[in-house]
C-alpha cells in the first residue's frame, strides 16, 4: 500500500484474503475503499513491495510471492487507475519480503534485501530511476535479512532501515541509515523489540517516523515508535489496533494522515481501517 501521489489517492493491491491470494487493486480516499481492479495488471501475490516513485511519478511495485510461493521478480507501473509492465534490462533477482522506500534526497527508489528460497535472506542494495535498475557496490551494508522495514526519513533526510528476520536466533533490531549511496549503522540506547513483519512510515505532520507492530517467534507487537534525530522513543497513544503482523501501512496526503490497513494474528486475517494523527 502506498499513496500515489499523482492521483490524488492510497492504492493497495495484493495481500492474501480470505479467499485466497488476492489480485485486486484498491484505492482509499476520503475514508472509502473504493475496488478499481482492472483486467490487466500483476497477478496474486503477497508480500509485494509498493512505493510512489516521485521521480518517475508513479506507483511502483516489485516481487512478492505467487500462491505457491515462489518469489517473483517482475516490476510494474501503475498510474491514471492503470497497471504497466515494465522490462527494464536488469533487475533485481526475484524475491517477496523485499523493502523499499523513495529517497528524496538522492532522487531514485531504494529497494534492499529480501528473501529468494535458494539463496535464503539478502542484503543487496538496488535502487530505481527512469524505468532502470542499478545495483549498488556497497562494502558495509546491513545484516541479510527479510521483512524489514524502510521508509524516507525527510525531516533527517535519509532512508530508515530497522531489521526483520535473518539474524541469528531469528529477528534482528537494528537501525540503519542511508543516504548518497551508503549504510551507517546506528547504535541508539533505545530501540523496539526484535520484530520482523513490521510497518514504518514517515509523518509528515508529527514530523518523524512511525513504527506499529510485526512479530517475533509468533508474538505480536501492537506498539508504536517515534524516530526522530537518530531516536527511538516509544508512544503511548490511549486508543491502537490490536497486535498484528504484516499490515499494510502508508501516509494518506490527501485526507491528511497516516493509514493502516488489515493484518494478521497469525490465524485470523484482519480487514480493519485505522488512522493516525
Amino acid at each position: 500500500m502506498t499513496y500515489d501521489a499523482r492521483d490524488g489517492y492510497v492504492v493497495l493491491f495484493g495481500g492474501t484474503s480470505s479467499l485466497g491470494m488476492s489480485n485486486q487493486t484498491w484505492k482509499y480516499v476520503g475514508g472509502v475503499w473504493t475496488n478499481i481492479t482492472t483486467s490487466k495488471g500483476p497477478s496474486g501475490r503477497d508480500d509485494v513491495a509498493m512505493v510512489y516513485d516521485t521521480h518517475d511519478r508513479y506507483v511502483l511495485i516489485f516481487g512478492g510471492y505467487d500462491a505457491k510461493g515462489n518469489p517473483q521478480g517482475d516490476t510494474w507501473a501503475f498510474h491514471g487507475g492503470k497497471w504497466t509492465q515494465l522490462h527494464p534490462a536488469t533487475a533485481p533477482g526475484a524475491r517477496g519480503s523485499t523493502s523499499m522506500a523513495y529517497d528524496a534526497k538522492d532522487g531514485y527508489v531504494v529497494l534492499f534485501g529480501g528473501y529468494n528460497l535458494s539463496l535464503g535472506p539478502l542484503n543487496d542494495t538496488w535502487t530505481y530511476s527512469g524505468g532502470a535498475w542499478t545495483r549498488l557496490t556497497i562494502p558495509h551494508s546491513p545484516t541479510s535479512v527479510n521483512q524489514a522495514m524502510l521508509a524516507y526519513d525527510a525531516r533527517d533526510r535519509y532512508v530508515l532501515l530497522f531489521d526483520g528476520d535473518g539474524c541469528l536466533g531469528g529477528a534482528c533490531n537494528q537501525t540503519w541509515t542511508f543516504t548518497a549511496g551508503a549504510w551507517t549503522k546506528l547504535t541508539p540506547s533505545v530501540v523496539p523489540g526484535k520484530r520482523y513483519f513490521g510497518m514504518m512510515v514517515y509523518d509528515p505532520v508529527d514530523r518523524y517516523v512511525l513504527l506499529f507492530g510485526g512479530e517475533q517467534g509468533g508474538s505480536l507487537y501492537g506498539d508504536s515508535w517515534m524516530f526522530a534525530h537518530g531516536k527511538w522513543t516509544q508512544l503511548s497513544p490511549a486508543t491502537s489496533p490490536s497486535g498484528r503482523t504484516a499490515c499494510a501501512m502508508t501516509y494518506d496526503a490527501k485526507d491528511g494522515y497516516t493509514l493502516l490497513f488489515g493484518g494478521s494474528t497469525g490465524t485470523t486475517i484482519l480487514t480493519e481501517t485505522w488512522s493516525y494523527s
